[in-house]
């Protein structure tokens, strides 16, 4: 997405879309050396930031990744996307209940990820009831996974997140009242997590013969 640039103090700031009908474009144009220019800025990143809630938590829940309702953070630096252009394919068997869910969330590349944790945010196994998970579990799918770009949040632009002033409000709030469902409230709202790297690309998923 590009949006016009108009230079006010010798800098150069942003025209909102909407304010663009207040303006003649002559009134936004330089003229150097006889020449016109006119100055646009490319905003992807942040048109990304807007359109896949970047600063907003995850829900890990058992019908897929979720975006959380509250703003958590501020993104208040650019960050790069990377061309990753990557291909796998595999195949996919579940243990559990648990394991059906973190392999069907994208988690299949991540060890160590102890969904008992997220039980005690507010998941449960139980919410499972009248569905056909359990026919799921006794299958295995052929994936085909495709990744285009890469986005990573590294620890050392992990300080470039600012919190939001009302989730950090309801958090201190929560601590200094020492109450559990505070907690649960605040995983409720904002996400029981953060991603430290997003994949745009997709996972397609061929039915595999009964285990």
């Amino acid at each position: 997405m590009l949006l016009f640039s108009k230079e006010a103090n010798n800098e150069f700031g942003d025209m909102k879309r909407e304010d663009e009908e207040n303006f003649y474009l002559k009134d936004i144009i330089k003229i150097e050396n006889d020449q016109n220019i006119l100055y646009l800025n490319r905003l992807y990143w942040k048109y990304l930031s807007n359109q896949c809630k970047l600063d907003y938590g995850r829900i890990m829940s058992f019908d897929g990744i979720k975006t959380a309702e509250k703003q958590a953070f501020t993104i208040n630096d650019y960050y790069e996307l990377n061309e990753i252009s990557s291909y796998k394919k595999g195949r996919l068997e579940f243990e559990s209940k648990e394991d059906w869910m973190k392999k069907t969330n994208l988690f299949i590349d991540v060890n160590g990820i102890n969904i008992t944790n997220f039980a005690k945010l507010g998941l449960s196994v139980e919410s499972l009831r009248g569905k056909s998970i359990n026919e799921e579990i006794m299958s295995a799918y052929q994936y085909t996974e495709f990744g285009k770009v890469s986005l990573n949040f590294s620890e050392s632009k992990l300080k470039n997140l600012k919190l939001t002033t009302e989730f950090k409000n309801d958090l201190i709030d929560a601590i200094q009242s020492n109450d559990p469902k505070k907690f649960e409230k605040i995983t409720q709202e904002y996400g029981q997590f953060i991603p430290t790297e997003i994949i745009l690309g997709g996972r397609i998923y061929f039915i595999d013969v009964k285990k």
